[in-house]
């Protein structure tokens, strides 16, 4: 079952939302929040993890990781772009950008409440994150370039600034500060949910009447969203059927907790409404899938 933290995590988000739809007169004011929240969430989830841990972690399970992160951020994005670009390209661009983006920032904390290979998680956010610039722009490039008008210098430059500039913030702040390094990550917990809401809000304000206009396509995205989290988990699961038992639960985490709020953020500069609608709806399924993520867990250790 979800936790008391993320019920409240998935209200407060959902609710910021709901007020950002309904206030789109803020829309100026909020204009460049979604962006520097990204990078805060970034930088605060970033606090905890060395590059030395990262780099030790890597050489010990070097082909998990190469085989993983192959996996995540090329196979799944053709796996499920491919076949929805034929039949429905609008929905198409969106599961190739859900698919091929980084793990979640927050993919360690629930390796721990999963009981999950944490180093190895650690380290799997850590490489989609750092290969994210170069194989997104070339995947959309590939499956999307007759869909969309982005240029793929443009979109990796993008990703490189809301990744890799916390990434090498943090492993700063943390030399400089170690104190208050200790201090965020101790209350790193209720900065994230209030960075959450108001990313939520600011892009929700900021799209309010482009969401408006396709209002009917909400169910659709949110089923969508659903659907997709349960595809990522499964792919995550069959990916490493021949790892250990905690290593199959990090892949399944990785996979299927997919960095939602920095396609929101890119959505909002490059795509369309479709994008931030099937983007936010799947904050719900974030959450949700670790209910069969821990089920599958628990299957995998009772059949060793």
């Amino acid at each position: 079952m979800l936790t008391r933290d993320e019920l409240i995590l998935i209200s407060v988000t959902m609710l910021a939302c709901l007020a950002g739809y309904n206030m789109e007169g803020v829309a100026v004011a909020t204009g460049p929040l979604p962006s520097l929240c990204l990078i805060v969430m970034m930088f605060l989830s970033y606090l905890s993890i060395t590059l030395r841990d990262v780099a030790k972690t890597s050489i010990q399970c070097h082909r998990s990781v190469a085989l993983l992160t192959i996996a995540k951020m090329i196979g799944l994005p053709l796996m499920v772009g491919i076949p929805v670009m034929a039949v429905s390209p609008e929905f198409g661009v969106v599961l190739v950008l859900m698919a091929g983006i980084c793990s979640g920032s927050s993919c360690p904390y629930f390796g721990l409440l999963l009981k999950a290979d944490a180093p190895l998680l650690v380290v799997l956010v850590v490489a989609t994150s750092v290969v994210a610039p170069v194989t997104l722009p070339l995947l959309i490039r590939l499956l999307c370039d007759n869909h969309v008008e982005v240029s793929s210098w443009s979109l990796a430059f993008s990703l490189s600034f809301y990744i890799l500039l916390p990434m090498f913030l943090a492993e700063l702040f943390r030399k400089v500060n170690p104190k208050g390094t200790e201090l965020l990550i101790s209350r790193r917990k209720g900065l994230n949910v209030v960075l959450f809401a108001v990313t939520n809000f600011a892009i929700f304000a900021n799209n309010a009447e482009n969401i408006s206009v396709g209002g009917a396509k909400i169910l659709p995205c949110f089923l969508l969203s659903c659907l997709a989290a349960i595809i990522f988990m499964i792919c995550g699961y069959v990916c490493s059927l021949h790892l250990p038992n905690k290593q199959r639960t990090a892949a399944m985490i990785s996979f299927a907790m997919t960095n939602n709020i920095l396609v929101i953020v890119l959505s909002g500069s490059y795509f369309g409404s479709t994008e931030i609608l099937v983007a936010a709806m799947y904050t719900i399924p974030f959450f949700l899938v670790t209910i069969p993520i821990r089920y599958l867990s628990q299957l995998s250790k009772t059949t060793a």
